[in-house]
């Protein structure tokens, strides 16, 4: 091969190599699960509990047939702080059972890397009659 020849290929291929470097290749993957999950557990058994639940201004209101049982609060995929605060009441026949708030450390996720989105948040707590904790690793 020529010197000329050589040259003309590295001007060609140098920027082929840069444009195939801009762009990105992401998947498609998505959030798997996206939310708050609240496992209610050592309560009586007997009529259903009611358990509202609210994670910042996002919350639910739901009857639980079977303890345990579960209740879920959807977060949107959207940039956030990683600490939020989650308040769960639980009911009974109109008694109250648990009434509290507790901080949690939201998991990020990030299943087609960071630079493609989403992201997706998560965090799994334990409400029993001594009181509501987060149970995933932050």
């Amino acid at each position: 091969m020529t010197g000329r020849v050589r040259r003309a290929l590295v001007w060609v291929s140098v920027p082929l190599a840069l444009a195939a470097c801009s762009q990105r290749w992401c998947t498609l993957i998505g959030c798997a699960r996206t939310g708050v999950i609240v496992t209610i557990d050592g309560f009586p058994t007997g009529p259903p509990v009611r358990v509202q639940a609210c994670l910042d201004s996002t919350c639910v209101d739901r009857g639980v047939d079977a303890v345990p049982g579960t209740v879920g609060i959807d977060i949107p995929e959207t940039p956030r702080p990683h600490e939020a605060v989650v308040w769960v009441r639980i009911t009974q026949d109109r008694s109250v059972l648990l009434d509290t708030a507790t901080r949690v450390t939201l998991e990020e996720l990030a299943p087609n890397g960071e630079a493609c989105g989403p992201i997706c948040w998560s965090a799994d707590l334990t409400a029993t009659p001594g009181g509501l904790r987060q149970t995933s690793a932050p």
